[in-house]
């Protein structure tokens, strides 16, 4: 599962968790990656 759909759908689990779901090292990590591909933080995508 992509990490968009992710967050969008599993609406009760941290980014936390979803991030090293989603192989991310930290939260951090997962939302410059973020931020670069869709141009906003993973947070707008709830």
């Amino acid at each position: 599962m992509n990490t968009a759909k992710a967050i969008s759908t599993n609406k009760n689990q941290s980014l936390l968790q979803i991030a090293f779901d989603g192989g991310y090292y930290d939260h951090a990590h997962m939302t410059h990656n973020f931020k670069q591909i869709a141009g906003a933080n993973p947070s707008t995508f709830r």
